[in-house]
């Protein structure tokens, strides 16, 4: 707890700019929300847009950035701590700097959507923003590492591998996200736990990844046997259904006429 509320002090110590900017924009995204709007939940639609905007901008400003802005690397391990603090105790703190704009969020999800349970709604948001962190925290793991590397094509692919697989693991949940939806759409809290659920998950799977990387240096680096076979085994599980499908379901064409598949063009 003491390396955390350090680490905390820290970012507001060292980047009182930032967070004023962040809190005057948290500000201006209060003023604007509430006379732009008649409705309370308009207001809170609007509140909840402009604060996840602004969010999403600083998250990929954050997981783009050349280098890291904050504590160097080598100074958190060095702290007597597990790795998983190092990686926890640091995103908690980089999270914490974003608290004004993630609390409008809260505001105005709250406001917008009175259905829902809003300590489940917080819970979500603060997750996502601490997922936010730890993934910034697992790419700058490899831009401080290649720093000290040659430049190369295959190297620079680590960074493209990381976001392909990302995207791949989001996306799945996206998927099975929208099965449990279909399944209990008429049930708001349990929709809302297993959202608290999954981010959980999300937040477990990433933090461990992100350990491993600390641990092991070789995994910040591009090999080919190792990588592509990830990337096709992947690929594959994307491909391969939608192919059955078109060969066996068949498709529509752009006036919405069925076209025939394959498996029905040869039993004609």
């Amino acid at each position: 707890m003491n390396t955390l509320i350090h680490l905390v002090k820290f970012n507001f110590i060292f980047y009182r700019l930032r967070f004023i900017l962040i809190t005057l924009a948290s500000l201006g995204v209060l003023i604007f929300s509430f006379f732009s709007e008649n409705t309370v939940v308009a207001q809170g639609q609007e509140m909840a847009r402009m604060s996840g905007s602004f969010l999403v901008i600083l998250f990929a400003a954050r997981i783009s950035a050349k280098s890291s802005l904050y504590m160097d690397m080598k100074h958190l391990v060095a702290l007597p701590l597990s790795h998983y603090e190092v990686v926890l105790v640091q995103s908690i703190a980089d999270a914490a700097l974003l608290f004004p704009l993630w609390s409008s969020l809260i505001l105005g999800l709250s406001m917008a959507y009175e259905q829902l349970f809003w300590p489940f709604i917080a819970l979500i948001v603060v997750m996502f923003t601490i997922f936010a962190q730890v993934y910034a925290f697992n790419k700058n793991i490899d831009i401080l590492r290649m720093q000290y590397t040659k430049s190369s094509l295959k190297n620079s692919l680590v960074l493209f591998i990381k976001h392909f697989h990302t995207i791949f693991n989001l996306g799945a949940l996206a998927v099975f996200g929208s099965f449990l939806y279909g399944v209990f759409e008429e049930e708001i809290l349990v929709l809302q736990y297993i959202a608290v659920i999954l981010g959980m998950t999300v937040l477990l799977f990433t933090t461990i990844q992100t350990v491993k990387i600390l641990k092991d240096e070789t995994l910040s680096y591009f090999y080919w046997k190792r990588d592509f076979s990830k990337i096709a085994i992947k690929a594959s599980v994307v491909a391969i259904p939608l192919i059955g499908m078109k060969l066996f379901m068949g498709s529509f064409d752009i006036s919405g006429k069925k076209q025939m598949s394959v498996a029905e063009m040869l039993k004609a």
